[in-house]
């Protein structure tokens, strides 16, 4: 670091003083009271904003205005170059408050006086501690060190410099390692507790266990195989009821015509003799033959929707069974990882990350056959309505028929 510019305007006996600096050694001359001590407090204050007088509160801010004229603006202004950099910091005093701003080859880098500060102690790599205890002296007070006593002389060097910083990390370095030390002896005392032969038979009964899951795995996915050609079938089967439900409809469509022609042939009974009535009434009876022939399709259909839920039960505790059977797996791998076996954790959990996948897509196709199953309840239960129309105007009509075989009995 080299001062080369110093301007006080302002500042305690000095009015307006310029100073230039230059490489080597230079010194102020002058009479006792003349400023000189003024320069050096001058120069602590524009680099951190204070210097030892003010900072032990013997003065006061509003103080160090010339002649304490309390309207008179107060500046100090020093250049110096660092790094190949100029710095200008620019500290101005005004109704006893301090602005502050530095510039770095002409540019605004900072105006903020505490930001200042710390930029300054950033380029110098000296804080003000440092700086007005090892590199600016206070006027008669050159001998601080040498008129203390070595121990005191040594203590306050080691402070100044943060060696007491370095001890205390070095105290606390060293119990931390004792600490990791303990640690690690007794982590070795807890290893030793295990028994090599022990280890190698646990380590045997888990690939016991580990061989056992996969067959219950591949079990589990032939179980799968075999639920997915049910429900393969189950869906054909639903194509199957479609069909007869259409068909069904179309009966229904044409019950709904007979009970017309029935309605209309009621109208007309009295002209028909017993012989005609006898034609109707067997055309009456084929039409609850073949009502009775929907009805036991419908029942046929009801059990086979039985049948399919208790398949799709089954389902759902296969798949309960095998989500078991993957924690098992993975806590196998845990108890392996345990033992050092980390080559078969990696197989390990490959496979198991198989078998979710799996799992998730038997999951997948699970969901996807109840909601089937819930689409064929409903049509089950809409043709039980349709056969229950039927039935209803099939006994209003033999209600009907009754009435004119009496008539014609009588």
């Amino acid at each position: 670091m080299l001062i080369k510019r110093v301007a006080l305007q302002n500042w305690r006996s000095h009015k307006n003083t310029q100073l230039e600096f230059t490489k080597g050694t230079n010194i102020l001359v002058g009479i006792m009271g003349s400023g000189k001590s003024s320069v050096l407090e001058a120069i602590c204050f524009a680099l951190y904003g204070t210097f030892p007088a003010l900072a032990r509160k013997r003065i006061k801010l509003g103080q160090i205005v010339a002649h304490g004229n309390p309207n008179a603006v107060c500046k100090v202004e020093v250049a110096f170059e660092k790094d190949g950099k100029e710095y200008t910091i620019a500290r101005t005093i005004s109704d006893g408050k301090s602005d502050a701003e530095i510039r770095e080859n002409g540019r605004l880098v900072e105006t903020k006086s505490e930001a200042v500060t710390k930029m300054v102690e950033h380029i110098l790599g000296v804080d003000y501690d440092l700086f007005s205890k090892a590199v600016y002296a206070e006027q008669n007070s050159l001998d601080y060190f040498l008129s203390l006593n070595p121990g005191e002389r040594k203590k306050q060097i080691d402070d100044l410099i943060g060696i007491d910083r370095f001890e205390l990390a070095r105290a606390n370095t060293t119990r931390l390692a004792n600490k990791l030390s303990e640690d690690a002896e007794k982590n070795e005392r807890e290893i030793a507790r295990y028994n090599k032969g022990n280890m190698l038979s646990e380590r045997e009964n888990i690939r016991k266990q580990l061989d056992s899951a996969y067959e219950k795995r591949t079990r589990l996915v032939k179980e799968s195989e075999e639920i997915n050609t049910r429900v393969k079938m189950l869906g054909e089967k639903k194509e199957e009821l479609e069909h007869k439900r259409r068909r069904y409809e179309e009966l229904s469509r044409e019950i709904i015509e007979c009970n017309a022609y029935v309605e209309s042939a009621s109208k007309r009974v009295k002209n028909y003799t017993k012989e005609d009535f006898n034609k109707i009434k067997e055309e009456i009876a084929g039409l609850v033959e073949k009502t009775g022939r929907i009805k036991s399709a419908v029942e046929e259909k009801e059990k086979e929707l039985t049948e399919l839920n208790r398949k799709s039960g089954e389902l759902e505790t296969n798949i309960r069974n095998a989500e078991l059977k993957i924690k098992e797996m993975e806590e196998l791998e845990k108890r392996l990882n345990l033992l050092g076996a980390v080559e078969n954790s990696v197989d390990i959990r490959e496979k198991i990350g198989h078998l979710t996948s799996q799992l998730f897509a038997v999951e997948k196709e699970h969901s996807a056959k109840s909601a089937e199953i819930s689409i064929l309840e409903r049509e089950v239960n809409a043709l039980k309505d349709e056969i229950q129309e039927i039935e209803k105007l099939r006994k209003e009509n033999a209600e009907v028929m009754g009435v004119h075989q009496r008539d014609l009995d009588n």
